[in-house]
């Protein structure tokens, strides 16, 4: 799963690793979350292109949420997901060749319930598999 082979190389990456250690999770916190930097990470929509050789090349956009209870770390973690993902091409640990990676939208925000700042990084992704 290529969203796997991302957040495996977000995770890998010593500036975003030392700020979230490994709280980098799938769709959603955990229910014991403690406020410190995290992010989720969610398929949003994908598109399959298949070539007459029977392979077939994916495209698909990615949510990647920093949440944080600053503003500062978590815009930092939105911008540094960006900067890791936009120019990478190549294998990833999942096995995914990558093609392309293209940075869509940012959007910030506040969760007033949980007093959490919360800044999406929106990746779209062409692959074969």
């Amino acid at each position: 799963m290529v969203e796997i082979g991302l957040a495996t190389l977000l995770n890998s990456t010593p500036a975003i690793s030392a700020l979230v250690s490994n709280r980098i999770f799938p769709v959603a916190l955990p229910a014991d979350w403690n406020n410190q930097p995290s992010i989720t990470y969610q398929s949003v929509s994908s598109k399959v292109l298949y070539n007459f050789d029977g392979s077939k090349v994916i495209t698909k956009r990615l949510d990647f949420d920093v949440w944080s209870q600053s503003y500062l770390s978590s815009k930092t973690l939105q911008l540094l997901i960006i900067k890791t993902l936009v120019p990478f091409t190549g294998l990833l640990s999942t096995g995914e060749m990558v093609i392309c990676i293209e940075a869509g939208s940012e959007i910030d925000s506040f969760e007033t319930d949980s007093r959490t700042y919360r800044n999406l990084a929106e990746i779209i992704v062409t692959y074969s598999s």
